[in-house]
């Protein structure tokens, strides 16, 4: 039996394997939440029931002064109040009583709970309250008090029919009225140890049914709990077990082992991958035999094709290995020896010689540039954000003391707004900056006097922060090439550069959730908008 079943469940396909370990868990999660709404109804009903005893002994307490006044004053007012009190243990006797016939008839239970002045919505958890635990101890208990109160109730009402029945037909004495007035007091005095007990029964009986649901809710946890996880170690047992063997028919496939078939245990995904590779390795081996079978002239030119190759696999070799080498290394070496060469050999070349190298040393140089921003182009797409406040005017104020120290000749004004902050990561905002303004500072150099500003302004609702200069601009129908890589509105000889920074600042702005665009006109200056979510 337990073999048919772990091989039923093994040919499950593996959504399925999955699908049903998460049923397991919504199982689990729904039994909690049944046992939790089990759990407030039975705490409702024990407040109900708390409440209604409360009610119960205000009214018993208002019967009982009615009546003596009664006895005093004689006026029918008095004693219809003292009927009005009383109704209410009498209509909560009523739905204790139907509640203890086998088949209650729950119409009546809840017109007795409704005469004794419970509230309409308690009133059905008051009647399942008492029939789930009527037979608890603790309940128990409290139902054997509310019987005993309500013998007392019939004996309260005996003396209070007795009293009208002689003060109506005025042959009662006074003595005989202090009698049963004697009888009153001493029924209320009994009725009130009674109350005391139900409430402190009754406070048992919530303690112990919050220990039981907790003990509950803790064995259904546990229960279900084990039960899930059994089933899923069982299941990735199984799944590790045949992609284990699965792996290891590979490494011997691979050794070129085509002889030995992987075992098939299930009809599941799994083993249908492994039924297919087994066939795969079958036409292998039958592929291999083929081979083999060739002539010694086909060897022959295999052997002479495998020498090529090896030639070919070495050259190879060789270029990845320079490939992979550190580009910017023989960029430095050409641009220092090209320095070299004008440094300590200027006399001897001619003013072509020395163009020439110059040409060399700027090609190098921007090589070397182009490597390094694409480096940092990577680098920014791949790192990971780390979001935290940021003080954007900080950030700003430093980039451009930077570009200042570099340049201490321009008259360069920078008009950064203070107290602009944002929440993103500092490392990554700095080279947005540092690329945005380093453009404004670049296309600003041919004029004698620049204004670089950075602020904050608000478009359609929504904040975002601008880079604006008065320089060189550029002309909006090339818009849609800024913030492409290589992608250049000017030539190297008006204005340095690779083309790469603008791509950058858009993957640093995208990877904070937001936007960029450029807006300008030719020797008018531009504008560089953008906003982080």
């Amino acid at each position: 039996m337990r073999g048919r079943l772990r091989h039923r469940l093994a040919s499950l396909s593996i959504p399925v394997k999955v699908n049903l370990v998460v049923a397991v868990f919504v199982v689990i999660i729904a039994a909690l939440i049944v046992i939790g709404y089990w759990g407030m109804e039975v705490f409702s009903g024990a407040r109900a029931y708390v409440g209604g005893e409360g009610l119960w002994s205000k009214s018993q307490k208002h019967a009982v002064y009615y009546l003596t006044k009664y006895a005093h004053s004689r006026q029918d007012a008095d004693y219809r109040s003292y009927l009005r009190a009383i109704a209410v243990p009498l209509g909560d006797k009523k739905a204790r009583l139907e509640l203890e016939k086998p088949d209650p008839d729950y119409a009546l239970v809840y017109q007795g709970f409704l005469e004794g002045r419970n509230h309409p919505e308690d009133l059905w958890i008051m009647a399942r309250f008492f029939r789930w635990f009527r037979h608890i101890p603790y309940v128990a208990r409290a139902v054997t008090i509310w019987t005993e109160a309500d013998g007392l109730i019939a004996a309260l009402m005996a003396r209070g029919e007795e009293l009208r029945a002689g003060i109506a037909g005025g042959r009662m004495s006074p003595q005989r009225i202090d009698a049963l007035l004697g009888d009153v007091e001493a029924i209320d005095t009994r009725l009130t140890v009674l109350e005391d007990d139900f409430s402190f029964t009754l406070g048992a009986a919530a303690r112990w049914a919050k220990r039981f649901l907790a003990l509950s809710m803790l064995v259904a946890a546990v229960v279900f709990v084990a039960a899930g996880t059994v089933m899923g170690l069982a299941i990735s047992t199984h799944l590790r077990r045949e992609l284990g063997a699965l792996r290891d028919g590979a490494i011997r496939v691979s050794r070129g082992d085509l002889e030995h078939p992987i075992p098939v245990t299930s009809d599941d995904e799994v083993g249908k991958l492994t039924a297919t590779f087994n066939q795969m390795t079958g036409e292998l081996a039958t592929t291999r035999a083929r081979i083999e079978e060739l002539n010694a002239d086909l060897e022959r030119r295999v052997i002479e094709r495998t020498g090529q190759l090896e030639a070919a696999n070495k050259e190879l070799e060789a270029f990845s290995y320079s490939v992979s080498h550190d580009l910017r290394a023989p960029l430095r070496s050409i641009d220092g020896f090209s320095q070299a060469l004008l440094e300590e050999y200027a006399d001897r070349l001619d003013e072509t010689g020395r163009h020439y190298l110059t040409r060399v040393r700027a090609g190098s140089r921007h090589m070397a540039q182009l490597i390094e921003d694409l480096l940092n182009l990577s680098r920014v797409t791949r790192s990971e954000i780390h979001r935290v406040p940021v003080d954007v005017s900080a950030l700003a104020r430093a980039v451009a003391t930077d570009l200042q120290r570099a340049a201490p000749d321009r008259r360069v004004e920078f008009d950064i707004e203070p107290g602009l902050t944002v929440h993103g990561d500092p490392g990554l905002l700095r080279v947005a900056l540092e690329n945005l303004l380093g453009n404004s500072w670049k296309f600003t150099r041919r004029h004698p006097t620049a204004r670089i500003e950075l602020g904050a302004t608000e478009r359609s609702g929504e904040r975002m922060f601008f880079v604006r200069d008065d320089g060189a601009g550029f002309d909006m129908a090339y818009a849609d090439k800024l913030f492409h890589p290589f992608q250049r509105l000017h030539s190297l000889e008006e204005f340095e550069g690779t083309g790469i920074g603008l791509a950058t600042v858009q993957r640093i702005v995208q990877r904070h959730g937001g936007r960029v665009w450029g807006e300008g006109a030719v020797e008018q200056g531009a504008a560089f908008y953008f906003f982080v979510a």
